[in-house]
């Protein structure tokens, strides 16, 4: 008997399925329940939910342990169970390429309508962009526990401005890590003013800042900004939560930085010698993420958009599928459509279908 044929068993209306992930450290082996649920009949219990991008698949990949089973992942999939992995408790999560039976078609179009609902009832959506790191992979082995050390968010005291004051004396490491990168965000987002930000970054080391600018660059650069599905996933959730690296920072927060840096963009003008033009361009970037977050407080409060604005808005991302590329709008959609996830239909016959 094979891992598919016990973990995948019959489905009745209402189904789903969560991972329970053994606790460990960094280096042991993922150990991984896969459990059964009826959101018709016990309704929703306790869980997170996982936003990520699958990577490309290798010849050699990861292998780690649901039910008992070897099961195959995706090199970027197992780094994300690293990172959520707890020491001591289990983590209670659902993620797509282990809840749904990706082998069964039939199952895979009933599962994808409902994902609306499974994210926008998990108590939180977590953001994984990755290590944040430019290690090797022989370095990234002998590096140890990468477990976020660190969580930034609105309002807290934290030792940001102490971290990127120790910067002005000496330069950041090489390569940039995910702390120092947030360090700087976080101290970016409390300054009251522009003038108080002007400041702070005329009193920042050029070579520094570049150094950062160039870390920020890749951060938002990373491909979970381009995919099509992660504009549901990140929408419909009630908190979300960014990790990269061995740090985790609130949306709120990197909301904050993103309008911080996007309103003394426009004051540029009046300092044009406060920073290099090409570290400016780089600030540009964070309008990935006051775009996205816009669209989402102006879909909470229409609740939703039709299918061909949705699809002129976001149409220009990524998919593996492009059946996806509508599949992935349907959850955000006003309207009533006759269209529902069937991976049976080619690509043209979804198209045809709008």
């Amino acid at each position: 008997m094979d891992y598919s044929s016990t973990a995948y068993s019959s489905t009745e209306p209402g189904f789903f399925r969560l991972i329970e992930l053994s606790p460990g450290q960094w280096n042991d082996e993922i150990h991984c329940t896969l459990n059964r649920y009826n959101r018709l009949r016990d309704g929703y219990p306790p869980y997170k939910a996982l936003s990520y991008v699958w990577g490309r698949g290798r010849r050699n990949r990861p292998e780690i342990l649901v039910n008992g089973y070897k099961v195959k992942v995706t090199a970027n999939l197992e780094t994300a169970l690293k990172h959520l992995r707890e020491q001591e408790k289990k983590a209670t999560l659902w993620i797509d390429a282990l809840c749904i039976d990706q082998s069964n078609i039939e199952e895979r179009s009933l599962q994808v309508a409902q994902m609306r609902e499974i994210y926008s009832m998990a108590s939180e959506v977590i953001i994984f962009l990755g290590n944040g790191l430019d290690y090797s992979q022989q370095h990234s082995k002998s590096c140890g526990d990468f477990r976020p050390l660190k969580r930034f968010d609105v309002g807290t005291v934290d030792a940001s401005s102490a971290a990127v004051d120790i910067w002005k004396t000496s330069p950041p490491k090489t390569p940039v890590q995910a702390y120092e990168i947030f360090s700087f965000l976080t101290t970016v987002a409390q300054c009251p003013s522009h003038s108080a930000l002007f400041k702070f970054l005329a009193d920042f080391p050029q070579t520094h800042l570049t150094q950062l600018s160039e870390a920020l660059r890749r951060t938002l650069l990373v491909s979970w900004w381009d995919r099509i599905w992660v504009v549901q996933e990140a929408v419909v959730s009630e908190r979300l939560t960014v990790r990269y690296g061995n740090v985790e920072i609130s949306w709120e927060l990197l909301v904050k930085v993103a309008t911080a840096l996007q309103s003394w963009e426009s004051s540029y003008a009046n300092h044009p010698n406060s920073i290099p033009i090409s570290d400016l361009k780089v600030f540009n970037l964070f309008s990935r993420v006051s775009n996205l977050d816009r669209f989402r407080h102006n879909w909470r409060k229409s609740q939703g958009a039709d299918l061909l604005s949705l699809m002129r808005y976001f149409g220009h991302r990524k998919a593996s599928d492009d059946r996806d590329r509508v599949y992935a709008l349907l959850g955000l959609c006003n309207q009533t459509t006759a269209i529902r996830p069937d991976y049976r239909l080619d690509v043209k016959e979804v198209f045809m279908r709008q």
